[in-house]
């Protein structure tokens, strides 16, 4: 792994200059990482209550994650974003307690990954089956976040599916997968108007 979580997660801690921290300084944190790497992050930090919960807390991840994953197709380098959304603030010190709470798991998951069932995570099709939900389970925050604790499975999804393109780790895969079956059962449950069902 060229990046362990948890230095990725040092540099997000100091990636603010006082009480608040734009989207900006967060993009210009994440500059040059693989999308393995800020999908991994950025759905750890939509899974931890103290974050996720925030009010605008989904949305800003939601779309830092289409953001990631568009700039990842289009090989096009740093992670670009509109000015008027850079300057999109959030509170610093929850951020930073949401990241330090994050940092044990960091460490550990550091240590978990390795080369295991590479058809689930290695080639054009096991990597246009993740990128695609991780779109959808992005997307999904939005109805969700109206769900107490219900952004919890995309987010663990699309954790698990970072850190499956991080190591070729096809077992995360499959943990991702799952994750989103758990996603479809909580929209299901809790969102039935989503779907139109009489």
């Amino acid at each position: 792994m060229a990046d362990s979580l948890e230095e990725i997660l040092d540099d997000l801690g100091s990636s603010g200059n006082g009480e608040k921290t734009s989207i900006g300084e967060m993009l210009d944190a994440f500059k040059n990482r693989s999308l393995g790497v800020l999908l991994a992050l950025l759905g750890a930090l939509a899974a931890i209550p103290v974050i996720g919960g925030l009010p605008g807390a989904p949305l800003v991840l939601c779309i830092l994650i289409f953001i990631a994953i568009r700039q990842s197709i289009f090989a096009e380098g740093g992670l670009w974003a509109p000015e008027r959304l850079r300057r999109v603030e959030i509170d610093s010190a929850k951020l930073s307690k949401g990241i330090e709470r994050a940092k044990p798991w960091a460490r550990r998951i550091d240590g978990l990954v390795q080369n295991r069932l590479p058809w689930l995570a290695e080639g054009k099709i096991a990597y246009v089956a993740i990128v695609t939900c991780a779109t959808i389970l992005a997307l999904s925050f939005l109805p969700l976040s109206f769900v107490p604790w219900g952004v919890g499975a995309p987010a663990l999804a699309i954790t698990a599916f970072g850190l499956a393109l991080l190591g070729k780790d096809g077992l995360f895969a499959l943990f991702g997968y799952i994750f989103v079956a758990a996603t479809l059962y909580v929209a299901l449950v809790f969102l039935p108007g989503l779907w139109f069902i009489p």
